[in-house]
């Protein structure tokens, strides 16, 4: 099971505000290639932020390994 304190605080803020600002350029503008790229870019990298924090606060050792994984995915999908 993954442990959460209070430093996770400012985690979560961090993604709900670059979730809400990849929601904002998609809707602002739907047919834009530019937005749409964009805003996934966001969604990548929160769920490469979130994966990879939670897998250095986890207590097991294969849901580390899993999480670390599924932050190794996120991140090759980030575009540079």
């Amino acid at each position: 099971m993954v442990s959460i304190d209070l430093r996770f605080g400012g985690l979560f803020l961090l993604c709900t505000v670059n979730i809400g600002l990849a929601i904002f350029v998609i809707f602002h503008n739907r047919r834009a290639e530019v937005n749409k790229l964009f805003g996934l870019s966001l969604f990548t990298t929160v769920g490469w932020i979130l994966s990879i924090s939670l897998a250095l606060f986890a207590n097991d050792v294969h849901l580390t390994v899993l999480l670390g994984r599924i932050g190794f995915a996120f991140a090759s999908a980030i575009p540079f």
